[in-house]
């Protein structure tokens, strides 16, 4: 997705090629110093082909192989050639230039997210952290003296600050040593500080990166390529994230776990589906051959269940013995699958609970808001008044 943004680092434009009569034309980008120039070319009275046939007579710089580069008056000529091609014709040929133009802005929202990757910065040492419109950088002939474009500006602005914020790390972290000395608490509880910016600025970095690979790209979140969640960092994401939850909103996260949770319980009712067939099949199965097989199984009653456990040789006297009735993956689905948790209940300990109908709406839902917004306090009559201020 970088690939054209590359391009306007070195070389410092993006070519197309294209055949106009029978001539091969090669069509780029133009500088922010030639803009200037064409505007005064097309003067005050120009019309809309003289736009036309300047933007493009500007932007062709090889023709039939030969460069164009080092003559400033180049384009006088190629436009000349230029006016005598038809309206539809010339048409065709400035699309190419405006898809140039247009490809050249997608590009400039990437430039945030590209000096952030890590071959950027490798880019930049490859350059002799220099300015990369240079012939020795770009391989071209006489393209130093186009200038630099927007793009070159913001990417070598960005890396020489870059590499003053590096070289004031390392004086403050010299300093830091000579500190830790005399007060190595101090400069402890300093590291830690920075450290957790240093996180922040990496998360932050990060979603920038993301959000620009699935906007270039045209996927949405959540799409079957793949989702984004992006994690609360900063106390404000978790106070607004809180807000979130306590208004009953969902989350990139929520639907991730609703939607694995309905995949499980479309699997447990498809397995429990399944198993039932098979027994009501083996059922049908022993009524036709007449054969009664297994062991039945009943239920104990609550004096039953005592006489056993009375009893010196029942196995419930044993140490450790516990009876099962049902197993761990039927409790743990029963507890966090089966049922849906309301957005919005805060029960012991910081868990998340439905909240109380006491508290909530009638039906036991509602928000944390509801529930806090519908106590009241109860007086009761024999309660002794107390005396004295309070």
């Amino acid at each position: 997705m970088y690939s054209t943004l590359e391009e306007m680092l070195t070389p410092g434009f993006v070519a197309q090629a294209v055949s106009v009569g029978g001539i091969s034309l090669s069509m780029r980008s133009l500088f922010p110093g030639e803009y200037l120039l064409l505007r005064h070319r097309i003067g005050l009275g120009g019309t809309d082909r003289d736009w036309k046939e300047w933007a493009v007579a500007m932007s062709v710089w090889m023709i039939d192989g030969q460069i164009l580069f080092g003559d400033p008056n180049a384009a006088v000529r190629v436009r000349a050639a230029l006016r005598s091609l038809p309206h539809s014709a010339l048409d065709k040929v400035f699309s190419i230039y405006t898809s140039i133009q247009n490809q050249i802005r997608k590009a400039i929202d990437l430039v945030e997210a590209f000096c952030y990757e890590d071959f950027s910065r490798t880019l930049w040492r490859m350059v002799g952290r220099d300015n990369p419109a240079k012939e020795s950088v770009a391989g071209v002939p006489f393209v130093s003296s186009l200038g630099m474009n927007h793009l070159q500006r913001l990417w070598v602005a960005f890396n020489i600050a870059e590499d003053e914020r590096h070289q004031w790390q390392q004086e403050w972290a010299s300093a830091k040593l000579v500190a830790s000395a005399h007060s190595p608490k101090g400069v402890r509880r300093l590291n830690q500080r920075e450290e957790s910016e240093r996180k922040l600025e990496d998360e932050r970095r990060r979603k920038v990166i993301d959000r620009a690979y699935y906007e270039s790209t045209g996927k949405r979140v959540g799409e079957a390529s793949g989702m984004v969640v992006y994690r609360s960092v900063t106390p404000e994401e978790l106070v607004e994230e809180m807000h979130r939850w306590q208004r009953g909103e969902k989350d990139f996260h929520d639907l991730i776990v609703d939607n694995y949770k309905n995949q499980i319980r479309a699997k447990h009712e498809a397995d429990r589906q399944k198993h039932e067939e098979r027994m009501r099949a083996l059922e049908q199965l022993q009524a036709e051959t007449g054969s009664v097989g297994g062991s039945a199984l009943v239920g104990y009653t609550e004096e039953q269940m005592r006489q056993l456990r009375m009893d010196p040789n029942s196995p419930l006297r044993k140490r450790g013995a516990v009876v099962a009735t049902s197993t761990n993956a039927t409790r743990l689905y029963q507890k966090y699958v089966a049922q849906d948790i309301s957005v919005g209940g805060i029960g012991d300990g910081g868990k998340a609970i439905a909240a109380p109908k006491e508290l909530g709406n009638e039906d036991g839902g509602g928000t944390l808001n509801d529930a806090v917004a519908s106590r009241r306090v109860r007086l009761s009559d024999d309660t002794p008044a107390k005396s004295g201020g309070g």
